[in-house]
């Protein structure tokens, strides 16, 4: 499959605005960091929205998953902020970030494939 320009222009700007959301969320931290948590979860849904009803071979799934959903979402964060943890002593709260970072991106998923009925066959 050939990629022209433009499709990577739009993968480049679209995965920059993600990234500057994704930065902006991860300032909100409390216990836990709801805001890297939430911007796994909303790009995880995202993605599954596009795939399911766009597919994904098209030049907006490609901009928007690949570059939009792809800069909001983050495992490095998630790495480091767990690490910080347990260094911190913190262990619970480490297993229960790791836990959460799993579970609420795929439960995202899967509550999205529910709501466009791709699950019904």
């Amino acid at each position: 499959m050939t990629i022209d320009i433009w499709v990577i222009l739009a993968i480049a700007l679209a995965g920059g605005l993600g990234s500057v959301i994704r930065v902006l969320m991860g300032r909100w931290e409390g216990k836990l960091p709801y805001g890297i948590l939430l911007a796994n979860t909303l790009a995880s849904a995202v993605g599954a929205w596009l795939l399911i009803n766009i597919g994904a071979g098209e030049f907006s799934s490609l901009a928007l998953i690949g570059g939009f959903a792809g800069g909001l979402s983050t495992f490095s964060a998630y790495v480091g902020q767990t690490v910080g943890y347990w260094r911190r002593g913190r262990l619970l709260q480490g297993i229960l970030n790791t836990a959460l970072q799993f579970g609420l991106p795929a439960g995202a998923v899967y509550v999205v494939a529910l709501m466009t009925g791709a699950l019904i066959n």
